[in-house]
């Protein structure tokens, strides 16, 4: 058990197995005498995270490594207990984003990547598995976008580009 801010608390609780090996961790990264992050280790490497980032008690984003290397986040946004997006990494960077809207379990929108820029967004708006816009980009900057009718780009407009 560490208190590495001194203030008389325990910040870190470390674990190891009988080689000496770290296998898992547990931190209170904001201070408030809670442990909100778990950490789970493979062969003294970082494998896994999960934290309760907004306090209620329960895990809501859980992030997954091989070494250091960062490969797959999920986020549980409406505290339902699902990922309700899900961004996957390639060599550090982001390389697609999935975001389920309505809870459906299905991603809704769909985002790829180019060197850590978005590239391309395809959105479901009706929620019938299809993608209805699709929109590209260039340089991280909107550059072209389409649409399935002119009723989508109405539903678009109306309910904003979420």
């Amino acid at each position: 058990a560490l208190d590495e801010d001194h203030d008389g608390r325990v910040d870190r609780n470390l674990n190891y197995d009988d080689a000496g090996r770290l296998v898992s961790s547990d931190d209170d990264l904001n201070g408030d005498g809670v442990m909100e992050t778990s950490s789970l280790y493979e062969d003294g490497r970082l494998a896994r995270r999960r934290t309760d980032a907004n306090g209620d008690g329960q895990s809501d984003t859980w992030t997954f490594y091989r070494g250091e290397e960062i490969l797959r986040t999920e986020l549980d946004r409406d505290g339902d207990g699902f990922r309700d997006e899900v961004a996957f990494y390639s060599k550090g960077q982001i390389d697609r984003e999935e975001i389920d809207k309505n809870g459906d379990a299905r991603p809704d929108t769909v985002s790829l990547y180019t060197d850590g820029q978005i590239s391309e967004k395809r959105e479901d708006l009706d929620f019938d598995g299809r993608a209805d816009m699709v929109s590209r980009y260039k340089n991280g900057k909107l550059a072209s976008r389409e649409g399935d009718s002119a009723e989508v780009l109405e539903m678009w407009n109306r309910d904003g580009a979420k």
